[in-house]
């Protein structure tokens, strides 16, 4: 697992290149890390928005090139972008959203702007506060039930180190209720 110190090295490297990247308007920190990382099992979510959807394809191309000594990286397609799982070795996990700008959406009032080029990007996401809740779509439908478990599993292993067990059990119903959905 990471430090928080070297999660935060992690974080400013990644911003960083992105914001170097000529497609992308903006950058935002979403979650936890916000405030700082809770601990070592934290991850770190980001959303990197471009000028407009067309510039998506080239974009989801530097950042897999970025993070091409990742473990793993799952994509999961958005109705206006792409969502990426990157599984970094020692488990450090990244949760990147694509997305034009135009269609920025923020669930959770932990947010903070690591860049913005044009001032669209802060426009946008407090204007998407204001949107009905069920418009908003970031974890709203996983890919592959096979998927979900796993990922669910690897919560409930980090959950228990984290002594937070009463998530452990929610997590183990979503578990139980997927298995008994799909036999």
């Amino acid at each position: 697992m990471y430090t928080e110190k070297e999660r935060a090295k992690l974080l400013i490297q990644a911003a960083t290149a992105v914001s170097t990247y000529p497609e992308v308007e903006g950058i935002v920190q979403v979650g936890s890390g916000v405030d700082g990382f809770g601990d070592q099992y934290s991850d770190i979510d980001l959303i990197f928005s471009t000028f407009s959807a067309d510039q998506l394809a080239s974009l989801r191309t530097r950042v897999e090139r970025m993070f091409s000594d990742a473990v793993y990286i799952r994509p999961k397609p958005l109705p206006a972008g792409v969502f990426l799982y990157v599984f970094l070795k020692n488990g450090l996990e990244f949760d990147i959203v694509l997305l034009p700008t135009r269609a920025l959406q923020v669930r959770s009032s932990h947010w903070k702007i690591l860049t913005d080029k044009t001032g669209q990007v802060l426009q946008r996401m407090h204007s998407s506060q204001l949107e009905e809740m069920d418009q908003q779509t970031f974890r709203g439908t996983l890919v592959e039930w096979e998927f979900e478990i796993i990922y669910a599993l690897r919560g409930i292993l980090f959950e228990i180190q984290r002594e937070n067990f009463l998530y452990v059990l929610s997590r183990m119903e979503f578990v139980r209720d997927k298995l008994v959905r799909v036999l």
